[in-house]
């Protein structure tokens, strides 16, 4: 990968996007998260040598899960002004119960202090998200959870998305959907 972001910056790119589905499982064998063991995240590794580069002027992350944002990653971030200050973490769900139903693998509390470290970490970064509106079995207080989340996060742009039933959806994903409803950008932030 290292090559190919340096001949891409030869050829006249100033900024490189790394991006994946599970990007912070980034040299792992798995992305399954339980199956990491011991074994360092080469993601914060990957990070310094990319934005040593030299003419990259630009070095930006896709996406990450909040179990992504550690100690290591939060240090390589700001060891150099060429990775951008966004972050895309998906919240998915301001409820723990939803989150659990939707096989998540990470809570509400977690999500919030990943938030924190990196506004404590670096100057004002911009901090996207994902939410998923009208999962099944989702409640009116799920859905207050998930906007009083979100007022907490002070997120930058929200990508709302109302559930969508996909065939053969795994278990735990069936029940009651939620009505679908009209709502504005203007709910998320008041």
């Amino acid at each position: 990968m290292e090559r190919e972001c340096r001949d891409l910056v030869a050829a006249g790119h100033r900024e490189i996007v790394l991006c994946g589905v599970f990007l912070g499982a980034y040299g792992r064998d798995t992305a399954v998260r339980s199956r990491w063991g011991e074994q360092r995240s080469q993601l914060p590794n990957l990070l310094r040598r990319l934005a040593a580069i030299d003419g990259l002027w630009r070095l930006r992350l896709s996406s990450l899960e909040c179990l992504d944002i550690t100690d290591e990653l939060l240090a390589a971030c700001t060891e150099t002004s060429t990775v951008a200050s966004h972050f895309h973490l998906p919240l998915q769900s301001g409820s723990n119960r939803i989150l659990r139903r939707m096989n998540r693998r990470y809570t509400v509390e977690q999500f919030l202090d990943a938030v924190a470290r990196l506004r404590a970490a670096l100057d004002r970064p911009a901090i996207t998200t994902d939410i998923l509106v009208g999962f099944p079995g989702e409640e009116e207080a799920d859905f207050a959870a998930t906007l009083a989340a979100a007022r907490h996060a002070g997120f930058a742009k929200i990508h709302a998305f109302p559930f969508s039933p996909i065939p053969r959806r795994p278990r735990g994903c069936g029940g009651t959907r939620r009505p679908r409803q009209r709502w504005s950008n203007s709910e998320w932030l008041n």
